[in-house]
């Protein structure tokens, strides 16, 4: 498998051909562009309700909440998978991710105490920039996170109350220093018909070599952003690109050494490229 190997460095990275694709095109076309994720409006909509909600339920007469924050992911993903030569999928896909962090108590002792709080805070956002729709939902996410936290620390509380003391007295929450970033959101600019004839070309240089049995050769491109919002004040968004193309191949030489035994070097043969690039930034592996 080292021929194919060669070969597919020499058609990927002989013309730089990612490195061109990861940087922002000066003016892209429609057709061209590739999956971008929202702007300021997201953490702009998450900060507002953060500070709401805080507001209020900080306020609330019994067991009221001393820490809130909240942590949008948004992924925008564009991918073509080919096979000998062939385009098996072509697949976009786009969707947003909210986690939010609901403290009851004090820093001492809260609702997360000895992984008490260590439950799954992960809820959707809607795509687009309309606040209303986006604070709806984080509005939805905190109340129920509220009052799951609220029945955790009674729970906590009872449950101190009657056992050994503890030898671990440390506390549950460290507050941090306030935060504020900002980088601006944008899209991966790329020719998606022509990446789409690339990975397949690439595919196809595996039907000269008998020995392989199956191979794939895949193009991803993906959008993510990041917005993070806290009572403490911290406000931050975060870009990250990203363009990966892989590919991989099953021989009948793998398959052989398989069935042997791990012998004299005898292991299933595959090649693999990942490529990052900040928008603006470094390169990063």
């Amino acid at each position: 498998m080292r021929a194919p190997a060669l070969a597919i460095i020499a058609a990927l990275l002989g013309s730089r051909a990612l490195a061109a694709a990861a940087a922002p095109a000066a003016a892209a076309s429609a057709a061209d562009a590739g999956p971008a994720v929202g702007g300021p409006a997201v953490l702009s909509a998450l900060h507002d309700e953060v500070v709401r909600s805080f507001t209020a339920y900080h306020a609330a007469p019994e067991n009221p909440a001393y820490f809130l924050s909240g942590f949008i992911t948004e992924e925008s993903r564009f991918s073509v998978r080919a096979s000998f030569g062939g385009v098996e999928e072509v697949s976009r896909s786009a969707e947003r991710s909210l986690d939010l962090d609901v403290r009851v108590g004090t820093p001492e002792l809260d609702n997360t105490h000895r992984g008490e709080g260590d439950d799954d805070g992960f809820g959707r956002v809607p795509l687009g920039d309309d606040p209303l729709a986006i604070r709806t939902d984080v509005w939805l996410g905190v109340e129920r996170k509220y009052r799951d936290a609220v029945d955790r620390y009674i729970k906590v509380v009872a449950d101190r109350a009657v056992k050994v003391k503890e030898e671990d007295t440390s506390a549950d929450f460290c507050p941090a220093p306030v935060e504020t970033w900002s980088e601006p959101a944008g899209r991966v600019d790329f020719d998606e018909k022509a990446w789409t004839e690339k990975t397949s070309r690439v595919s196809l240089l595996f039907r000269k070599y008998g020995g392989v049995l199956e191979c794939t050769a895949t193009f991803v491109a993906l959008g993510r952003a990041k917005y993070f919002s806290s009572s403490e004040g911290s406000s931050v968004s975060q870009y990250l690109p990203l363009l990966e193309f892989r590919t991989w191949a099953w021989s009948s030489r793998s398959i052989a050494s398989t069935r042997r035994g791990p012998r004299r070097g005898c292991l299933p043969r595959s090649a693999c490229w990942r490529t990052r690039r900040r928008w603006g930034g470094p390169w990063r592996r």
